[in-house]
């Protein structure tokens, strides 16, 4: 059974190694907000992509992206300001997706990172959660066994993250969301398949410029991305990923939260 870390704001203490570029967020959403000051200059236009047909490119008409983009690695609210953003939307105006845009998405993926066009540390966020779908899962196990982990929401059903894809993939990160030290937020998913539990809120960037109050496990996603960002190990694995956050946390009620000492970053 997966342990179930609590990651408190105390994350921000993590420590950046000296000499190390910031590594590359993958961003499967909405889109993002090219010109919000929060991230204008974090995002790489020459990696990004769309996969929805509807004349708006990577630009986010939602504004989920663009928030989650932010508290990874927004200028001034980001927990990871030194990472480079590369979106790649999958996900429609009013939120929606498919399993096959999905897998579009990783399969990319996966040929970046294959034909050594990616070879930098890299992170796949993804804020969302459909139906379990073994393709994806199976796409999600295939990337972390080229060294790219892949950080997803557990979902706001008040259900089993076991249920739900990509959370329920052997090798992702699956992350809840929680309310109080005590108790989860009402709506995260929960169960065994779930990693970590984040905050369940936090001040996001929308689009074209502004701020707005997110709640729910695609925030505690983010949040959970931003730390491992942060963080910069030299080498990304799901083994790596976990033991960076278990390394931050101590044993509280019942899971665990960031422990107040200063955590070191993984290599």
């Amino acid at each position: 059974m997966r342990l179930a870390p609590l990651i408190a704001f105390l994350a921000l203490l993590v420590v950046v190694p000296a000499g190390h570029a910031g590594p590359r967020v993958v961003l499967l959403d909405t889109g993002i907000a090219l010109e919000h000051p929060e991230i204008a200059d974090r995002i790489n236009r020459d990696e990004a992509l769309t996969l929805i047909d509807d004349g708006r490119g990577i630009r986010d008409c939602h504004g989920h992206g663009t928030a989650v983009a932010s508290i990874i690695a927004g200028r001034r609210i980001g927990l990871a300001p030194h990472a480079t953003l590369t979106p790649i939307r999958v996900l429609g105006c009013d939120k929606s997706t498919t399993p096959e845009r999905v897998i579009r998405a990783l399969r990319h993926v996966l040929v970046q990172r294959r034909s050594g066009a990616w070879p930098e540390p890299t992170i796949v966020n993804a804020s969302f959660a459909l139906p379990r779908d073994p393709r994806i899962d199976a796409l999600v196990d295939r990337l972390a066994a080229e060294g790219v982990p892949v950080i997803a929401s557990a979902g706001n059903g008040g259900d089993s993250a076991c249920g739900y894809s990509p959370a329920s993939a052997e090798t992702s990160i699956a992350i809840g969301a929680y309310e109080t030290v005590r108790r989860p937020y009402w709506s995260s998913n929960t169960g065994p398949c779930v990693d970590v539990y984040a905050p369940a809120h936090r001040l996001g960037a929308t689009p074209p410029a502004g701020y707005k109050r997110r709640s729910g496990t695609s925030v505690s996603a983010a949040i959970a991305t931003g730390v491992i960002a942060r963080a910069n190990p030299a080498r990304l694995t799901p083994g790596v990923v976990r033991r960076i956050l278990r390394a931050h946390s101590v044993r509280e009620a019942w899971g665990y939260r960031l422990s107040p000492r200063r955590p070191s970053a993984a290599s």
